[in-house]
Protein backbone atom coordinates (compact mmCIF):
# COMPACT_ATOMS: atom_id res chain seq x y z
CA UNK A 1 0.00 0.00 0.00
CA UNK A 2 1.38 3.34 -1.04
CA UNK A 3 0.33 6.47 0.36
CA UNK A 4 1.12 9.89 -1.35
CA UNK A 5 0.87 13.41 -0.03
CA UNK A 6 2.86 17.17 -0.64
CA UNK A 7 4.36 18.85 2.23
CA UNK A 8 1.36 21.46 2.09
CA UNK A 9 -1.37 19.80 0.38
CA UNK A 10 -2.76 16.15 1.05
CA UNK A 11 -3.74 14.76 -2.51
CA UNK A 12 -6.19 12.50 -2.34
CA UNK A 13 -4.51 9.12 -3.23
CA UNK A 14 -4.29 6.70 -0.23
CA UNK A 15 -3.99 3.61 -1.26
CA UNK A 16 -3.07 4.09 -4.51
CA UNK A 17 0.29 3.41 -6.14
CA UNK A 18 2.55 6.63 -6.46
CA UNK A 19 4.32 7.03 -9.86
CA UNK A 20 7.67 5.80 -10.61
CA UNK A 21 10.25 6.30 -12.86
CA UNK A 22 9.84 4.54 -16.43
CA UNK A 23 10.74 0.70 -16.24
CA UNK A 24 13.38 -0.68 -19.06
CA UNK A 25 11.51 -1.99 -21.60
CA UNK A 26 14.00 -5.65 -20.55
CA UNK A 27 12.32 -5.83 -16.96
CA UNK A 28 8.71 -7.06 -15.96
CA UNK A 29 7.45 -5.76 -12.97
CA UNK A 30 5.90 -8.53 -11.22
CA UNK A 31 2.36 -8.25 -10.82
CA UNK A 32 0.63 -7.84 -7.37
CA UNK A 33 -1.61 -10.71 -6.39
CA UNK A 34 -2.83 -9.07 -3.18
CA UNK A 35 -6.75 -8.82 -2.41
CA UNK A 36 -6.82 -5.31 -2.07
CA UNK A 37 -9.65 -6.49 1.02
CA UNK A 38 -10.48 -9.69 2.90
CA UNK A 39 -14.00 -10.67 2.68
CA UNK A 40 -14.48 -11.09 6.70
CA UNK A 41 -16.42 -8.28 7.98
CA UNK A 42 -19.77 -9.20 7.89
CA UNK A 43 -21.85 -12.37 7.40
CA UNK A 44 -22.84 -11.50 4.23
CA UNK A 45 -19.05 -10.76 2.90
CA UNK A 46 -18.21 -14.25 4.24
CA UNK A 47 -21.37 -16.20 2.63
CA UNK A 48 -21.12 -14.70 -0.51
CA UNK A 49 -17.69 -15.36 -0.87
CA UNK A 50 -17.94 -18.78 0.06
CA UNK A 51 -19.53 -19.63 -2.92
CA UNK A 52 -18.17 -17.17 -5.35
CA UNK A 53 -14.52 -17.14 -4.50
CA UNK A 54 -13.04 -18.47 -8.35
CA UNK A 55 -12.95 -21.62 -7.73
CA UNK A 56 -14.99 -24.94 -8.95
CA UNK A 57 -17.43 -26.15 -6.17
CA UNK A 58 -18.61 -29.25 -5.41
CA UNK A 59 -22.26 -29.20 -3.90
CA UNK A 60 -23.48 -32.12 -1.56
CA UNK A 61 -26.25 -32.91 0.12
CA UNK A 62 -27.42 -35.29 2.79
CA UNK A 63 -31.18 -35.76 4.44
CA UNK A 64 -31.21 -38.23 7.55
CA UNK A 65 -34.76 -38.72 9.06
CA UNK A 66 -36.37 -41.78 11.35
CA UNK A 67 -38.13 -44.58 9.26
CA UNK A 68 -41.47 -45.80 11.27
CA UNK A 69 -39.58 -48.33 12.90
CA UNK A 70 -37.88 -45.66 14.35
CA UNK A 71 -34.15 -46.11 13.48
CA UNK A 72 -32.22 -43.45 11.94
CA UNK A 73 -32.06 -43.49 8.17
CA UNK A 74 -30.03 -40.74 5.62
CA UNK A 75 -29.84 -40.47 2.51
CA UNK A 76 -26.97 -38.69 0.10
CA UNK A 77 -27.44 -36.23 -3.05
CA UNK A 78 -24.90 -36.94 -5.97
CA UNK A 79 -22.24 -34.05 -5.71
CA UNK A 80 -22.88 -31.21 -8.19
CA UNK A 81 -20.07 -29.78 -9.19
CA UNK A 82 -21.07 -25.75 -10.39
CA UNK A 83 -19.62 -22.34 -10.59
CA UNK A 84 -21.84 -20.38 -7.99
CA UNK A 85 -22.96 -16.53 -8.53
CA UNK A 86 -23.82 -16.03 -5.63
CA UNK A 87 -25.47 -16.52 -1.78
CA UNK A 88 -28.91 -16.77 -3.06
CA UNK A 89 -28.21 -19.18 -6.27
CA UNK A 90 -26.33 -21.73 -3.33
CA UNK A 91 -30.16 -21.32 -1.18
CA UNK A 92 -32.04 -22.19 -4.51
CA UNK A 93 -29.73 -24.86 -5.60
CA UNK A 94 -30.35 -26.51 -1.67
CA UNK A 95 -33.53 -25.74 -2.07
CA UNK A 96 -34.76 -27.32 -5.16
CA UNK A 97 -32.65 -30.28 -5.45
CA UNK A 98 -33.13 -31.58 -1.45
CA UNK A 99 -36.74 -31.24 -1.83
CA UNK A 100 -36.57 -32.90 -5.10
CA UNK A 101 -34.85 -35.76 -2.88
CA UNK A 102 -36.87 -35.77 -0.07
CA UNK A 103 -39.79 -36.73 -2.88
CA UNK A 104 -38.30 -39.52 -3.95
CA UNK A 105 -37.30 -40.79 -0.23
CA UNK A 106 -41.31 -40.19 0.74
CA UNK A 107 -42.30 -41.93 -2.58
CA UNK A 108 -39.96 -45.34 -1.35
CA UNK A 109 -39.31 -45.84 2.03
CA UNK A 110 -41.25 -45.33 5.20
CA UNK A 111 -40.96 -42.16 6.82
CA UNK A 112 -42.02 -41.55 10.41
CA UNK A 113 -44.40 -38.52 10.15
CA UNK A 114 -43.82 -37.06 12.78
CA UNK A 115 -40.11 -37.79 12.34
CA UNK A 116 -37.26 -34.74 12.37
CA UNK A 117 -35.36 -34.26 9.12
CA UNK A 118 -31.56 -33.22 8.92
CA UNK A 119 -29.65 -31.61 6.44
CA UNK A 120 -26.44 -31.35 5.80
CA UNK A 121 -25.01 -29.12 2.84
CA UNK A 122 -21.34 -28.63 1.99
CA UNK A 123 -19.66 -26.21 -0.14
CA UNK A 124 -16.46 -28.21 -0.93
CA UNK A 125 -13.57 -29.04 -3.65
CA UNK A 126 -12.28 -31.98 -5.49
CA UNK A 127 -9.29 -31.43 -3.59
CA UNK A 128 -10.28 -33.02 0.05
CA UNK A 129 -6.98 -31.51 1.01
CA UNK A 130 -8.80 -28.44 0.86
CA UNK A 131 -11.74 -28.31 3.68
CA UNK A 132 -15.42 -26.79 2.70
CA UNK A 133 -15.33 -22.76 2.81
CA UNK A 134 -19.32 -23.70 3.69
CA UNK A 135 -21.10 -26.22 6.38
CA UNK A 136 -24.81 -26.30 7.26
CA UNK A 137 -26.38 -28.64 9.85
CA UNK A 138 -29.93 -27.66 10.13
CA UNK A 139 -32.97 -29.20 11.90
CA UNK A 140 -35.71 -29.03 8.99
CA UNK A 141 -38.72 -29.85 11.33
CA UNK A 142 -40.94 -32.64 10.89
CA UNK A 143 -41.48 -34.62 7.20
CA UNK A 144 -45.15 -33.89 7.08
CA UNK A 145 -44.73 -30.11 7.71
CA UNK A 146 -41.72 -29.92 4.87
CA UNK A 147 -42.08 -27.55 1.77
CA UNK A 148 -39.35 -26.36 -1.05
CA UNK A 149 -39.30 -23.25 1.53
CA UNK A 150 -38.39 -24.91 4.18
CA UNK A 151 -34.64 -25.63 2.30
CA UNK A 152 -34.16 -22.03 2.23
CA UNK A 153 -33.95 -21.53 5.93
CA UNK A 154 -30.77 -22.64 6.43
CA UNK A 155 -28.75 -22.43 9.71
CA UNK A 156 -25.43 -21.63 9.75
CA UNK A 157 -22.89 -23.98 10.93
CA UNK A 158 -19.15 -23.01 9.47
CA UNK A 159 -17.68 -21.06 7.18
CA UNK A 160 -14.12 -20.68 5.90
CA UNK A 161 -12.61 -18.47 3.37
CA UNK A 162 -10.42 -19.29 1.08
CA UNK A 163 -8.53 -17.27 -1.28
CA UNK A 164 -6.74 -17.85 -3.93
CA UNK A 165 -3.43 -16.01 -4.13
CA UNK A 166 -0.36 -16.95 -6.83
CA UNK A 167 3.22 -17.39 -5.58
CA UNK A 168 1.37 -17.29 -1.63
CA UNK A 169 5.13 -17.58 0.47
CA UNK A 170 3.10 -16.67 3.37
CA UNK A 171 0.06 -15.78 5.72
CA UNK A 172 -0.28 -14.76 9.27
CA UNK A 173 -3.05 -14.32 11.74
CA UNK A 174 -2.10 -12.78 14.99
CA UNK A 175 -3.73 -11.27 17.77
CA UNK A 176 -1.91 -8.31 20.18
CA UNK A 177 1.46 -9.37 18.66
CA UNK A 178 1.66 -13.20 19.35
CA UNK A 179 1.03 -15.47 15.38
CA UNK A 180 -1.65 -18.05 15.56
CA UNK A 181 -1.37 -21.03 14.13
CA UNK A 182 -3.25 -21.05 11.17
CA UNK A 183 -3.82 -23.63 7.99
CA UNK A 184 -1.09 -23.77 5.35
CA UNK A 185 -2.31 -24.93 1.47
CA UNK A 186 -0.29 -24.01 -1.53
CA UNK A 187 -1.81 -20.72 -3.23
CA UNK A 188 -4.47 -20.40 -0.90
CA UNK A 189 -5.14 -18.29 1.79
CA UNK A 190 -7.82 -20.31 4.44
CA UNK A 191 -9.38 -18.37 7.18
CA UNK A 192 -11.11 -20.28 9.74
CA UNK A 193 -14.54 -19.05 11.43
CA UNK A 194 -13.04 -18.25 14.58
CA UNK A 195 -10.99 -15.34 12.90
CA UNK A 196 -14.11 -14.26 10.99
CA UNK A 197 -16.70 -11.06 11.26
CA UNK A 198 -14.58 -9.24 13.38
CA UNK A 199 -15.25 -10.23 17.04
CA UNK A 200 -11.56 -10.13 17.80
CA UNK A 201 -8.37 -7.69 17.27
CA UNK A 202 -7.28 -9.95 14.64
CA UNK A 203 -4.36 -9.20 12.41
CA UNK A 204 -3.76 -10.59 8.67
CA UNK A 205 -0.76 -10.63 7.01
CA UNK A 206 -0.35 -12.01 3.63
CA UNK A 207 3.08 -12.43 1.54
CA UNK A 208 3.16 -13.38 -2.14
CA UNK A 209 5.23 -13.04 -5.14
CA UNK A 210 7.72 -10.03 -3.24
CA UNK A 211 4.60 -8.30 -2.53
CA UNK A 212 3.18 -7.49 1.21
CA UNK A 213 0.01 -6.37 2.79
CA UNK A 214 -1.28 -6.57 6.10
CA UNK A 215 -5.50 -6.58 7.07
CA UNK A 216 -7.25 -5.45 10.30
CA UNK A 217 -10.67 -7.84 11.69
CA UNK A 218 -12.53 -5.90 8.88
CA UNK A 219 -10.35 -6.67 6.05
CA UNK A 220 -8.74 -3.83 5.12
CA UNK A 221 -5.55 -2.47 4.77
CA UNK A 222 -5.08 -0.11 7.69
CA UNK A 223 -4.19 3.58 5.86
CA UNK A 224 -1.45 5.15 6.95
CA UNK A 225 -2.54 8.70 8.56
CA UNK A 226 -0.64 12.26 7.32
CA UNK A 227 -1.33 15.84 8.95
CA UNK A 228 0.00 18.55 7.25
CA UNK A 229 0.50 22.25 8.16
CA UNK A 230 3.16 25.30 7.35
CA UNK A 231 5.28 23.80 9.53
CA UNK A 232 5.96 19.58 9.38
CA UNK A 233 4.43 16.65 7.73
CA UNK A 234 3.75 14.27 10.21
CA UNK A 235 2.83 10.51 9.34
CA UNK A 236 1.07 8.00 11.65
CA UNK A 237 1.20 4.32 10.97
CA UNK A 238 -1.36 1.86 12.65
CA UNK A 239 0.09 0.04 15.32
CA UNK A 240 1.63 -3.53 14.04
CA UNK A 241 2.42 -1.85 10.59
CA UNK A 242 6.05 -1.82 9.10
CA UNK A 243 6.16 1.36 6.63
CA UNK A 244 9.09 3.20 4.79
CA UNK A 245 8.88 6.99 4.63
CA UNK A 246 10.02 8.33 1.22
CA UNK A 247 10.52 11.85 -0.06
CA UNK A 248 10.63 13.17 -3.58
CA UNK A 249 10.59 16.61 -5.47
CA UNK A 250 9.43 14.88 -8.85
CA UNK A 251 7.45 11.55 -7.99
CA UNK A 252 10.51 9.76 -10.12
CA UNK A 253 13.54 10.04 -7.95
CA UNK A 254 12.53 8.77 -4.48
CA UNK A 255 14.81 9.03 -0.95
CA UNK A 256 14.26 6.97 2.32
CA UNK A 257 13.29 9.65 4.85
CA UNK A 258 12.76 6.60 7.51
CA UNK A 259 11.79 2.69 8.14
CA UNK A 260 9.41 2.54 10.79
CA UNK A 261 9.36 -0.95 12.04
CA UNK A 262 5.76 -2.88 13.51
CA UNK A 263 7.01 -2.85 16.79
CA UNK A 264 7.52 0.64 17.59
CA UNK A 265 5.66 1.43 20.64
CA UNK A 266 5.37 5.52 18.98
CA UNK A 267 4.73 4.65 14.98
CA UNK A 268 4.91 8.18 13.73
CA UNK A 269 6.98 10.26 12.63
CA UNK A 270 7.25 14.19 11.60
CA UNK A 271 9.39 16.21 8.62
CA UNK A 272 9.80 19.60 9.05
CA UNK A 273 9.23 21.73 6.06
CA UNK A 274 9.73 25.02 4.81
CA UNK A 275 6.97 26.99 2.61
CA UNK A 276 9.02 28.97 0.81
CA UNK A 277 10.51 25.73 -0.67
CA UNK A 278 9.43 23.97 -3.26
CA UNK A 279 6.78 21.23 -2.64
CA UNK A 280 8.07 18.08 -1.37
CA UNK A 281 6.26 14.79 -1.87
CA UNK A 282 6.09 12.28 0.22
CA UNK A 283 4.81 8.36 0.74
CA UNK A 284 4.40 5.31 3.12
CA UNK A 285 4.82 1.85 1.90
CA UNK A 286 3.48 -0.74 4.06
CA UNK A 287 6.26 -3.55 4.70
Amino acid sequence: MVVLITALFALNAIGQTAASSPTPAALVTPENPLPKWLPIATTNDVREWAVTNDMDHYVGFKLTFKNTNDSWRYFDYPILRTKIGSYSDYVDIVATNCFELLKRVKAYSALKPQSPVILNSNVEFWDDTIPPSLVFYTNLGLVETLTEDTFRNLDQSWYRVIIPIVGLEEFRISLNGIDEVVPQHTNLVIIDQKYLFGSRNWKFQIKANGFSAQYDKIGEQPAVRFEVNSEKVTAFIPAGMGATIQSSPDLQAWTTVRELDSTESDNFTSFYVNKYDPSMFYRAIQR
